[in-house]
């Protein structure tokens, strides 16, 4: 307890960093742990949200044109996949 005392009154006395510095040069310093590896993120639900708004792109198109050439665009879906995939977005 005295030395929790004397490093308190010290601490509040203290104007500048290196004054609080000072207080730790005797305590043993401590490093912390490597962050564990994470596993890369589930491109998955990206993909199949991009693949669903495609093809609902390409239905409601089709539908409001009377064009049915609008359902090609649902073959662009992969396509798109592999440009997001070559872009490291997911």
């Amino acid at each position: 307890m005295p030395e929790f005392d004397e490093r308190t009154a010290l601490a509040t006395q203290a104007d500048t960093k290196v004054e609080l510095a000072q207080l730790f040069t005797d305590t043993p310093s401590v490093t912390p742990d490597p962050a564990p590896a994470q596993a890369p993120a589930n491109p998955l639900p990206s993909l199949t949200v991009l693949t669903g708004a495609i093809v609902v792109f390409a239905v409601a198109s089709a539908w409001s044109a009377g064009n049915l050439l609008w359902l090609l665009l649902i073959a662009a879906a992969p396509v798109a996949i592999l440009v997001w995939r070559a872009r490291g977005i997911a």
